[in-house]
């Protein structure tokens, strides 16, 4: 997807319930510095789904002062390929 603005990306990944959504660890992705990515542009290849389980995936936009913009849940089946 595409931002007007550019935005920090952070993700997480569980087959758990979630209760809350503000005190879960957040994968950030970083660029080649290690500093926290700032894109227009959100393509990513995301690691931690487990086949066979419904994976809860959160994602979340923030602006280069840390402020959250934006927050999606989704619920994914990802099939058992074995």
């Amino acid at each position: 997807f595409q931002t007007g603005e550019e935005y920090i990306f952070e993700y997480y990944i569980t087959t758990e319930s979630l209760a809350t959504l503000e005190d879960i660890p957040y994968q950030t992705l970083l660029d080649s510095s290690g500093l926290p990515l700032e894109s227009r542009n959100h393509y990513y290849v995301l690691d931690g789904f487990i086949p066979g389980k419904r994976n809860n995936l959160v994602i979340r936009l923030l602006d280069n002062t840390g402020n959250v913009i934006d927050v999606e849940n989704f619920i994914l089946n990802i099939p058992n390929t074995k």
